[in-house]
C-alpha cells in the first residue's frame, strides 16, 4: 500500500473535469491518511474520520450520503484512474438520460503498478445503451468502482454494512435491476488486483456472495439457486487449487491488454506519477494495509 493514497488522490486532482467534490472516509486507520489529503490544500476534498473500523459497506455508505453531486463514483485508496475518466463518464450520462450508470474497462496492475491485464464487459471504444437489466447472474459491468452512477439511485440502493465482502455486488444488483445502463469497454480505472489473496479472504468472499444471491430466492427462484450452486463449486475448486496458484494462474483471470490499452495506461500513469512527485515529494511514502484503512473517495459531480 506504500504510495497508494497519494496516487489515488493525485489521479483525482489531474482530472480534466474539475467540477467535483471528494468525500474521503478514513475508516479507523492506524496511520494518518488525512495528513496526505492536507498536503493538497484543496477545498473540494472533505474528510470524514470514523472512530473505529466499521467495514467497507459502512464506509462507502458514509461517503455516499455525504456527497452532494448529481453523479457519484468510488475510488479506493489503493487504486487510481485515468485523467479523463470523470469527464467522459459524466458526458455519457448527460447524453443518455435513461441510463442509471456508465461502466468502463479496468486495468489490472501488480504491486509495482505495472499493467498485467484488463477487464471489460463492453466493446472497447463504443459506448452502448443496454438493458433493462432483469436477470440474476453475472453483472454486466467490469467492476463497482469503474462505474459512475446517478446519485439518487445510488442512495436508494445503499450499501449493506453487515457484509464484510461483496457489498459492492449487492449494491450493483439493486442499482441495476430493472434499469438501463451504458456499457463501455474503454479502460479508465486502475485496480491493484494482481496478487494472490489468502484463502481465508477468498472463502469469505464466496460466503458473502452466497448471502447476496440468497436474497433473490423468491424473485428468481431457479436462477438464484443455479448461481448459488456455481458459488459452491467455485469454493470447492479454490480450496483444492489455491496452493498451486502462481503468477501464470493469475494472468488467466484477465484479458490480455491491447497495444492501445498499454499506450493509454503508460500515458496516464506518467501524468499521475509526475503530479504525485511534484505535489507530495517524500509525503508519497504513505503506508497502510487494506484491513487498517478502507478509504473511500466519492466524487459528486455537479451538473
Amino acid at each position: 500500500m506504500a504510495r497508494s493514497l497519494p496516487i489515488a488522490l493525485g489521479s483525482l486532482l489531474v482530472q480534466t473535469y474539475e467540477n467535483w467534490e471528494c468525500i474521503l472516509v478514513d475508516d479507523g486507520s492506524t496511520d494518518s491518511p488525512m495528513e496526505v489529503a492536507d498536503v493538497l490544500r484543496d477545498r473540494r476534498i472533505r474528510c470524514v474520520r470514523l472512530d473505529r473500523n466499521m467495514g467497507r459497506g459502512f464506509a462507502r455508505g458514509v461517503a455516499l450520503e455525504a456527497a452532494r453531486g448529481d453523479l457519484v463514483t468510488m475510488l479506493d485508496a489503493d487504486d487510481w484512474m485515468y485523467q479523463d475518466r470523470l469527464q467522459k463518464q459524466a458526458e455519457l450520462l448527460h447524453e443518455f438520460p435513461d441510463a442509471t450508470l456508465v461502466d468502463s474497462g479496468v486495468a489490472i496492475v501488480d504491486t509495482a503498478n505495472e499493467l498485467r491485464g484488463v477487464v471489460r464487459r463492453g466493446q472497447d471504444d463504443v459506448p452502448v445503451l443496454k438493458g433493462p437489466f432483469r436477470r440474476l447472474g453475472h453483472l454486466p459491468v467490469a467492476s463497482h468502482a469503474s462505474c459512475m452512477i446517478r446519485a439518487p439511485i445510488a442512495r436508494q440502493a445503499g450499501f449493506d454494512p453487515t457484509l464484510p465482502r461483496c457489498e459492492d455486488q449487492d449494491f450493483l444488483f439493486r442499482v441495476l435491476m430493472g434499469r438501463r445502463y451504458i456499457s463501455w469497454g474503454r479502460v479508465h480505472y486502475v485496480y491493484s488486483g494482481f496478487k494472490k489473496l489468502p484463502l481465508k479472504e477468498i472463502l469469505l468472499a464466496y460466503e458473502c456472495q452466497d448471502r447476496v444471491l440468497s436474497r433473490y430466492n423468491c424473485q428468481f427462484p431457479l436462477m438464484s439457486r443455479v448461481q448459488r450452486l456455481r458459488v459452491k463449486l467455485k469454493t470447492a475448486v479454490r480450496k483444492m487449487s489455491h496452493c498451486f496458484e502462481d503468477e501464470r494462474f493469475l494472468s488467466l483471470r484477465y484479458q490480455r491488454p491491447t497495444q492501445e490499452d498499454t499506450a493509454r495506461f503508460e500515458a496516464s500513469r506518467k501524468i499521475v506519477t509526475n503530479f504525485v512527485e511534484q505535489r507530495f515529494g517524500l509525503a508519497s511514502g504513505h503506508t497502510g494495509t487494506q484491513d487498517e484503512v478502507m478509504t473511500v473517495l466519492a466524487s459528486g459531480i455537479q451538473s
